[in-house]
């Protein structure tokens, strides 16, 4: 709604895009190749400015992140060529970030993680049909302790150790309520 109401006029705009309370109400998605019907594509409103943001991984989408003024909400979705790359695209954003939506990522080369992600800030995570991947992201979020909300659908069996793993991140998170 906010989306089409901003294109009604310049002023309808300039009030839009000016107000905080409503550009965070407004994701911005980027490398979607799904539109929906009906609803502009397109908000002129520099992407810097918003605060919730569906990212496809692309060589753009690190460059983006950085020249965000501020980053409550990411969703990650499709191919990164490392490890290296998703702790690296994460990273950029990691001390801000309340929500983190993981959901089908695809990971060429699966380096071994030695690094660990500090997000202090991290109240929902949501980890979605991941499940080559699930040892390799509880490792790398194994410091965060103060979840509220903590989503995981998986679809396939995995290894035993990945479920202690997981475990250990359960119990690591006394805050947890969802």
């Amino acid at each position: 709604d906010l989306l089409t109401a901003s294109l009604v006029s310049h002023e309808w705009f300039d009030a839009i895009a000016s107000s905080p309370a409503c550009m965070k109400r407004i994701t911005f998605s980027y490398g979607l190749k799904r539109h929906f019907i009906g609803y502009p594509t397109i908000i002129r409103r520099p992407y810097q400015f918003f605060e919730c943001l569906n990212l496809e991984a692309t060589d753009e989408t690190f460059k983006m992140l950085e020249k965000c003024i501020s980053v409550k909400s990411i969703r990650l979705f499709n191919k990164f060529s490392s490890t290296n790359d998703l702790v690296r695209l994460l990273r950029v954003r990691a001390m801000e970030v309340e929500e983190l939506i993981i959901q089908e990522i695809i990971i060429n080369e699966t380096n071994q993680l030695t690094t660990q992600l500090n997000f202090p800030n991290l109240i929902n995570l949501q980890l979605k049909y991941v499940d080559l991947y699930i040892e390799c992201l509880i490792n790398l979020l194994a410091s965060v302790k103060g979840l509220i909300s903590l989503s995981i659908h998986l679809h396939d069996d995995f290894r035993i150790e990945a479920i202690r793993s997981l475990w250990r991140f359960i119990e690591a998170n006394k805050s947890l309520i969802n």
